[in-house]
């Protein structure tokens, strides 16, 4: 848990996912731990350190989808990995990643911090949720809200990371990059 000048924090995978009421209980290791396909594994490796790396499409088409597997993928070759989202909340991307291991339709899982009748899983979801969440908590993966946040922010934030990040995702980099009350219009 990194704490920061304003009182905010960084979260890691762990502390995100450890607010889905699924109990204890009976766990199912992930079928496909990797979460995604062979493009993705080797995406994860084979991107080199130092370059940045950009991807676009229209709202719904799937790239945070892409980018968690991605990161994932990175994350369990032992890359630190911190995901800064300047959109959707840390306990979205959490529960979205779980799903996706844990293949399992999102809106399945219980609510975060609800009752655990909250969701709709059954027995054997139950059992693949749990371990995905055992799984995805023992990985170096954070995730940072970091609207408002410039580049400087940011960098300050990582430098006090437990771990030396290897890959840092930006979901999206218009926020960070865009001047203070300029559009940059499309």
């Amino acid at each position: 848990l990194v704490h920061d000048a304003v009182g905010g924090t960084m979260r890691t995978l762990r502390q995100l996912l450890d607010r889905l009421p699924l109990g204890e209980g009976d766990v199912a290791p992930p079928r496909r731990p990797d979460a995604g396909t062979d493009l993705l594994e080797g995406l994860a490796t084979g991107l080199p350190q130092g370059h940045l790396h950009l991807w676009g499409g229209p709202a719904g088409a799937g790239k945070c989808a892409f980018l968690l597997s991605l990161l994932h993928a990175a994350a369990r070759r032992g890359r630190g990995v911190c995901y800064a989202t300047y959109d959707l909340p840390a306990e979205t991307l959490a529960s979205r990643l779980l799903a996706l291991v844990a293949e399992l339709p999102v809106e399945d899982l219980p609510d975060p911090g609800g009752a655990p009748d909250s969701g709709r899983l059954d027995v054997e979801g139950l059992a693949r949720a749990r371990g995905a969440r055992r799984h995805l908590a023992s990985l170096p993966f954070v995730i940072e809200e970091a609207r408002g946040y410039g580049v400087t922010s940011l960098e300050d934030r990582l430098v006090r990371l437990p771990f030396r990040p290897a890959v840092c995702a930006v979901d999206y980099v218009q926020a960070v990059i865009r001047p203070s009350g300029q559009d940059l219009g499309g």
